[in-house]
């Protein structure tokens, strides 16, 4: 883990500690791009805790509700944390009633410390009028650099892996198809192909849920790009459809802010092409998608 990291989870440790005793916690929300490692570094988080005599922790992701319910524990002289991946595709699901209730929940006395993860700029963290406004005390998750990929494959694997290069393209910086992508390379059990596809289904319960959370504008622009080949403008997105260009171009606009979407770099002066950030993902929708219309999986 590279200094950034570490710091931030010497922070994060430090609020967590400073949490007991009190009778509404701190929240915290780390803000990272897509692929860029949230989920590792949330999960290595919960290594740190899972042991502790301080803390009883609950890992939920957006498939859970979270709600008094959802995580009643009987008593006990432990404080207790909630660790809240992808919270911003869990937010996207709720009436503004229930963001409200949520809220209550998490400012009541004796409420668990909430650690979630975020891709992009979230509104509901700024918009004043929103309950989440002020909520959380907010840090940013650098992107993992490729010195960081190499030493952890040295680390899993106990050697420099080869391939490393091939599987780039496929794999970006997202940390997790890192570990599982060494983890089969450590065993050789799987040629790069099959790890490639093992991955991908892995992940396909995470790819079909973010691709449903998504507003039905987002999904007309992510399967525009996906029909024609993850390289397509605003312009290639709007033909055969009734929106309106501007409504596209800020659709694309708002997908590149989460981290969803990305611009090529076979960009001209009066195009921009777009594609889809993450590539298993855009392999997912690709086989997924094939005999869909646009807007629809």
């Amino acid at each position: 883990m590279n200094e950034h990291r570490l710091n931030l989870k010497s922070d994060i440790l430090g609020i967590l500690s400073n949490n007991t005793g009190k009778c509404v916690p701190q929240h915290i929300m780390l803000v990272g791009s897509v692929a860029g490692g949230k989920s590792f570094f949330l999960n290595t988080l919960y290594e740190e805790l899972k042991n502790s005599e301080k803390y009883i922790t609950i890992v939920r992701s957006p498939y859970y509700a979270i709600s008094t319910a959802s995580f009643f524990i009987s008593k006990a002289d432990k404080s207790q944390i909630i660790l809240a991946d992808d919270f911003d595709v869990y937010l996207s699901q709720l009436s503004l009633k229930e963001k409200y209730k949520l809220r209550e929940y998490l400012f009541s006395d004796d409420a668990p410390a909430l650690v979630g993860t975020v891709s992009g700029v979230v509104k509901d963290f700024y918009d004043y009028r929103s309950p989440f406004y002020d909520a959380f005390r907010m840090f940013r998750l650098n992107d993992p650099d490729a010195e960081y990929i190499n030493n952890m494959a040295s680390d899993i694997c106990g050697r420099t892996v080869s391939d490393i290069d091939e599987a780039r393209p496929f794999f970006g910086l997202n940390l997790y198809y890192w570990n599982d992508y060494f983890k089969m390379r450590q065993n050789h059990q799987l040629t790069f192909a099959d790890a490639v596809n093992f991955i991908m289904e892995r992940n396909s319960r995470y790819f079909k849920l973010l691709i449903d959370s998504q507003p039905y504008l987002n999904k007309v622009a992510i399967m525009g790009i996906v029909h024609n080949q993850n390289k397509a403008t605003a312009n290639d997105i709007q033909k055969g459809t009734d929106i309106p260009l501007a409504s596209v171009s800020t659709t694309l606009r708002r997908l590149t802010e989460k981290g969803i979407v990305g611009k090529t770099d076979k960009n001209t002066r009066r195009n921009i092409f777009y594609k889809i950030s993450d590539t298993l993902l855009y392999r997912w929708l690709l086989h997924n998608t094939k005999s869909c219309n646009r807007g629809e999986i």
